[in-house]
């Protein structure tokens, strides 16, 4: 009997953020689901990272380079209404990006509940399930007609006009202020260390599985993006775009038409005793907004081998969104803001003696003028006589995260797409 054919296919993944790695994770996983398959896999990615920000056994934290936006995200499920323009056409990206939020909640709710792994404590996730809360002081017409996107179509258990947040969390008076207060189900994750568990989980498990060579390629540096075709031996390979700001250009030929659109935030991390006063602001995330005035606190949920665990609490205070600022210096105008804004919304966060100041963060939002970019599309490398399949997943601003798992969904399907009209 003749053995059939072995095809030989090969992906180049650029990028190993949170989108990155998201879409490595459900490559492997839509790999193992065809066991019998007669194809073979080489995937290679390629970071410009170092290899001990996502070591199994670093449990210290780490300070992370700015670029990283991943790293420096609140990470929670924070919705947003659709907008419209024109009359009734929906803005598609909003749309797209609504949905990829809804496909990611549900595939986390469905790990947690289903994969031992995700609640496997030398993996550990760090995602904990809690209520999240967004108030409202003046609310817009997207808000207020709850357009795509902010409704129970898309959001678990969500409630208009919710009345029951614990005033011990936000004082009453301010709740009353506002012209809505809405709550849904949601998560918080402490997005280095889940980085590390898709990371370690990737390498773990491509191991065990026969058509899977997966290699990472550690602080690469790439000029073009045409260079990633060299990572891959032999093979013709599909090249996946998760650069985040997506500012690579193909070649020195190409002229590159650029949507990036930077958005520092500043961020401050703060510490809490862990009792039962401060686990009331571990099980929810509050979001405040008034126009363009911003406050949030988010949970840092820690891992269970951290030293802290059990002692302490860790929040994520925030609320600046500046628009094509590249400053990586720490404002203390910024730092006044955020924490001032933070002391009214939720004063009994910070009682004296207890709360510390941890960390102030700086770190850019890697937005696009035109939304998030998911496409499939084909660049030619002339030294190589040949075209090779590009897909783009970049430019997410805040909501890599949020988005990472629908948009790995879409991104599956542009590989299984891109494979079958080579004919692989």
């Amino acid at each position: 009997m003749t053995k059939d054919k072995v095809t030989e296919r090969s992906v180049v993944i650029v990028g190993s953020g949170i989108i990155g790695l998201s879409v490595l994770y459900r490559l492997i996983e839509e790999i193992e689901s065809k066991p019998l398959s007669n194809i073979h896999y080489s995937i290679n990615v390629v970071t410009t990272i170092d290899k001990e920000l996502l070591c199994h056994y670093n449990t210290a934290d780490v300070i992370f380079d700015q670029e990283i936006a991943s790293v420096y995200a609140g990470a929670h499920q924070r919705p947003f209404p659709t907008e419209y323009i024109n009359g009734d056409k929906k803005i598609t990206y909003q749309r797209r990006e609504s949905l990829y939020t809804k496909e990611t909640f549900e595939y986390i709710l469905d790990k947690l509940q289903h994969n031992k792994d995700w609640k496997n404590f030398t993996y550990d996730t760090t995602i904990q399930l809690c209520r999240g809360y967004d108030l409202i002081k003046k609310a817009s017409e997207a808000y207020q007609n709850f357009n795509d996107g902010y409704n129970e179509s898309n959001l678990k258990n969500f409630i208009k006009d919710d009345n029951s947040l614990d005033e011990s969390i936000v004082p009453k008076l301010i709740q009353n202020s506002l012209d809505m207060i809405c709550s849904y189900d949601t998560y918080v994750v402490n997005t280095p260390r889940f980085l590390r568990f898709l990371y370690n989980y990737c390498c773990s498990r491509s191991k065990t599985i026969s058509n899977i060579d997966l290699a990472f390629h550690f602080n690469q540096e790439i000029k073009y993006l045409e260079n990633a075709v060299d990572f891959s031996l032999n093979v013709k390979p599909l090249i996946v775009n998760c650069t985040g700001k997506g500012t690579i250009q193909w070649n020195k030929e190409a002229t590159l038409c650029s949507t990036y659109l930077p958005i520092r935030g500043q961020t401050l991390l703060i510490s809490v005793p862990d009792n039962v006063v401060y686990r009331k602001f571990a099980k929810n995330t509050v979001t405040f907004q008034d126009g363009g005035k911003w406050s949030f606190v988010i949970n840092r949920p820690l891992p269970k081998a951290h030293k802290n665990f059990g002692k302490k609490l860790y929040f994520i205070i925030g609320g600046t969104k500046q628009s094509n600022s590249l400053d990586k210096n720490i404002s203390n105008e910024d730092l006044n803001y955020v924490l001032n804004n933070a002391k009214m919304i939720y004063p009994k966060l910070f009682k004296d003696g207890e709360w510390q100041l941890e960390r102030v963060n700086v770190g850019f939002r890697p937005g696009s003028k035109i939304g998030s970019v998911v496409n499939l599309e084909h660049k030619a490398r002339i030294d190589k006589k040949t075209y090779y399949p590009v897909i783009n997943c970049y430019g997410f601003a805040g909501y890599g995260v949020e988005c990472s798992f629908g948009a790995a969904n879409h991104v599956l399907a542009l590989i299984n797409r891109a494979f079958r009209e080579a004919n692989l």
